[in-house]
């Protein structure tokens, strides 16, 4: 049941988070470049799918929890897989390195640098996979969101600054 719990503390609070984002997002300058998507829509656009999502899970949690009180035998007993924990802060910890380390590496570095440390953080076992997918989601994204939107992405500090004026 513990682990219910926590599981229910860590999707509220991702929740919370989400909608405090949102109207951070709000506050975001207009756009003169664009007239009808601003500089807030690609936030509020996630931050409203990461709360949709986040409430659903609660209200599944939420429901579980009652379900397992309820059982027959009266008792739930659940433990706590140390790994899952440790892993659960260890991606924590990258998330908040990764919005340190956005302003002095740059989108490029930083991004590739987090989805590779993130994939072998995770128990997945095809290294092919873990090797290949941050350099080509990196990409992918710089395409998007620099060749498509025409926005702007953090370039980083001294070499990594000239690095991604190479790249994009």
């Amino acid at each position: 049941m513990r682990s219910r719990i926590m599981e229910m503390v860590v999707v509220f609070a991702i929740l919370v988070l989400a909608v405090a984002m949102w109207f951070v997002a709000d506050k975001f300058p207009n756009s003169m470049k664009y007239a009808k998507i601003d500089s807030d829509y690609w936030p509020k656009l996630v931050c409203g799918a990461l709360a949709v999502v986040s409430f659903l899970q609660l209200l599944q949690q939420a429901v579980g929890l009652r379900a397992s009180l309820q059982s027959a035998s009266g008792e739930y007993r659940s433990s706590v897989d140390p790994a899952y924990v440790v892993r659960l802060v260890l991606i924590g910890g990258l998330i908040l390195a990764y919005f340190f380390a956005l302003q002095w590496l740059g989108f490029v570095v930083a991004t590739m640098l987090f989805l590779w440390a993130a994939s072998f953080a995770t128990p997945y076992s095809n290294l092919t996979a873990k090797l290949l997918f941050s350099p080509l989601f990196t990409f992918g994204l710089c395409l998007f969101f620099t060749r498509g939107l025409s926005l702007p992405l953090p370039r980083g500090q001294g070499i990594f600054y000239d690095l991604s004026l190479l790249l994009y």
